[in-house]
C-alpha cells in the first residue's frame, strides 16, 4: 500500500489509520507516533515518568515494538472504545500503551539494578532530607512501596500512591476490572501500612 499524503492523514478516522498501518504503510506508524501522539509521548518520558530514564526517541521505539508485535496485535485489538464501553481515540489508546511501558520500567528499576550505590546517591539523599515533610514522607512511602515483596502490590501501589491515580485508571493501566484493581489495592495499602508502622511513617 502507497503511504498518502501527510496532509492526508489527519482526515483519516481511527480504523483507517489502523488499517493503513497494519497494511504496511510506513509513514503511517509514524505520522501517528510522532505528530499526533509526539507531544503527548514527550510529556511522559519528560514529566510523568521521567524516573524511567527515557528519552522521547526512546519511547516512541519502544511504542513501535510493543504495537507492531505479533503482526501489530495490539493495533488490531483496538475497537474504538475502552474495557467500560466508553468511547476511546487511537491516540489515547497509544498513550495508554506508552504508560504502561512506562510504569513497568520504574518499577522493574529496583530488582534489576544490583549496582552499589550510584555516584550521586548521596546528593541525592541530601536534596530529600531539604525538601519539606509532606514531600520527604512521600519520598519514604515510595522506598516503602519497593520494599514490598508482592510484586501486585507493588505495581498498584506505585500507580495508586506514587502517580495518585484512581482506582478506574489503576484498572485501565494494569488490564482489570475496577472491582479487582479496588480489592488489589486494598489488599496493597493494608500490607504498606502494615511496612510503614514499623518505620514509623503514615500513607
Amino acid at each position: 500500500m502507497n503511504p498518502v499524503s501527510s496532509v492526508e492523514y489527519p482526515r483519516l478516522s481511527d480504523a483507517q489509520l489502523v488499517e493503513r498501518i497494519v497494511s504496511g504503510d510506513a509513514a503511517a506508524i509514524a505520522w501517528l507516533l510522532c505528530d499526533q501522539c509526539g507531544a503527548r509521548l514527550k510529556y511522559l518520558a519528560a514529566v510523568r515518568y521521567r524516573a524511567a530514564g527515557w528519552e522521547f526517541e526512546e519511547l516512541v521505539s519502544e511504542v513501535f515494538l510493543q504495537l507492531s508485535r505479533r503482526d501489530w496485535h495490539a493495533l488490531r485489538l483496538f475497537q474504538g472504545e475502552n474495557r467500560a464501553g466508553q468511547a476511546c481515540r487511537l491516540a489515547s489508546y497509544v498513550t495508554l500503551i506508552a504508560s504502561r511501558l512506562l510504569a513497568k520500567r520504574i518499577i522493574r528499576q529496583p530488582s534489576e539494578m544490583r549496582a552499589p550505590r550510584p555516584p550521586d546517591q548521596e546528593e541525592v539523599d541530601r536534596l530529600i532530607d531539604a525538601l519539606p515533610e509532606r514531600h520527604r514522607q512521600a519520598s519514604e512511602i515510595r522506598q516503602a512501596i519497593m520494599q514490598l515483596e508482592n510484586l501486585q502490590h507493588r505495581d498498584i501501589l506505585f500507580l495508586y500512591k506514587v502517580e495518585e491515580r484512581s482506582v478506574a485508571e489503576v484498572a485501565e493501566l494494569l488490564g482489570i476490572s475496577p472491582a479487582n484493581a479496588y480489592t488489589r489495592c486494598s489488599r496493597a495499602i493494608a500490607d504498606l501500612r502494615s511496612l510503614l508502622e514499623k518505620e514509623g511513617v503514615h500513607a
